[in-house]
């Protein structure tokens, strides 16, 4: 597979998951984890001292759809990334 970088300040993220849907006598629907969660995939050049792939981010509204390598990745400005889900080994 071929190894991409994004341009200036933009971050590929992918989508951890999305709403399940009802189970059979539920009254509500489970979600698995937050709507806006995901994965950094693709980090651009300005980027690379502030992110890396795989961490973890919550993300905002602003963010465009593509498809690379079979995968669905939201392409967003930095901007759109509201905070990094730190690990617990990161923390103390």
């Amino acid at each position: 597979m071929s190894k991409v970088q994004m341009l200036r300040n933009l971050l590929g993220v992918q989508k951890l998951s999305k709403p399940n849907r009802k189970l059979d006598n539920s009254i509500f629907a489970e979600v698995e984890v937050s709507f806006n969660q995901g994965i950094v995939r693709y980090v651009g050049q300005d980027l690379s001292s502030k992110f890396a792939e795989g961490d973890r981010v919550f993300f905002g509204n602003q963010r465009t759809e593509i498809r690379m390598f079979g995968e669905d990745i939201m392409v967003m400005d930095e901007a759109n990334v509201y905070a990094k889900i730190l690990s617990p080994e990161s923390e103390g």
